[in-house]
């Protein structure tokens, strides 16, 4: 489907307000990025292993975060020092699509009071399998408005993969 085999490997010199993370990124680059953000920004992640140590947060508004596929793009928080989540998302109208998520020591990726939702071709999961240690959720929508997440994938969460909590307006469909 629709972003499962993107082929955004870097930003166009054209676009205004488009950052390119590239393999090789730190956990301290990337959370500058994330925090940094601005409205309306494009974050493309290329095809490459990230490994972190804290969670990530954008605050901004309008911002879209692309990967390069489910298996080519992977946000590992196995070595998660900080942070009570693997993602944080506060800022309204927020993109996501084709990339993976592993290992948060909490919530994969949760988004708090945001009005405007798209979740797409997204993995969460906790590679050690199941295991009550692992985080509660891989996909937390809360307190949010006009939700869409679709073609995810969600393994080992400790309570639900995918948990809509107190949000209007979602839909969920086609996901593992």
């Amino acid at each position: 489907g629709c972003g499962d085999n993107l082929k955004l490997d870097l930003c166009p010199d054209d676009q205004p307000g488009c950052v390119t993370v590239d393999d090789g990124t730190t956990s301290e680059e990337l959370d500058a990025v994330f925090n940094n953000a601005v409205d309306g920004q494009v974050i493309i992640l290329a095809a490459a292993r990230y490994d972190l140590t804290a969670a990530l947060q954008i605050t901004a508004n309008n911002v879209t975060l692309l990967g390069q596929g489910k298996d080519r793009t992977v946000l590992s928080f196995a070595g998660q020092t900080t942070g009570a989540q693997g993602i944080l998302v506060t800022g309204d109208n927020f993109t996501a699509r084709g990339f993976t998520i592993e290992d948060t020591a909490g919530d994969g990726l949760k988004l708090e009071g945001v009005d405007g939702v798209t979740l797409q071709s997204l993995r969460v999961t906790w590679t050690g399998g199941a295991s009550q240690d692992n985080g509660a959720y891989g996909l937390y929508p809360v307190l949010s408005k006009r939700v869409l997440i679709e073609r995810c994938e969600v393994s080992n969460a400790s309570d639900a993969g995918i948990y809509v909590g107190q949000s209007e307006d979602v839909i969920v469909r086609n996901n593992k």
